[in-house]
């Protein structure tokens, strides 16, 4: 997935559906992603994105590891990243140099 849904589309959404868009957005981290469907609805991405640092402000160690090992590690090649991850990442800029 390379886009997001709407915001209400993601508020309605059925679980797999909501995590796989989450996913998009903070890579695979289960523990945040889980809490982020249990607190909907959003009124906007950026209210998600809000409450997203509130809750990793609360996980326990195990949990904060497991969504900081979620993230791309810097250097990972390439093909293994998600369309987002790559744009934050750079990906195209090698070829501008």
């Amino acid at each position: 997935m390379d886009t997001l849904l709407p915001i209400k589309e993601l508020n309605e959404a059925d679980f797999e559906s909501f995590i796989k868009t989450v996913n998009t957005l903070f890579e695979t981290a289960p523990p945040l992603a889980k809490r982020l469907y249990e607190k909907r609805p959003y009124s906007s991405y950026d209210a998600l994105i809000d409450e997203a640092d509130e809750i990793q402000s609360r996980l326990n160690e195990e949990e904060r590891v497991e969504v900081i090992n979620a993230h791309p590690r810097i250097g990972a090649p390439k093909q293994n990243l998600s369309a987002m991850s790559q744009r934050e990442q750079g990906k195209g800029q090698e070829d501008n140099e």
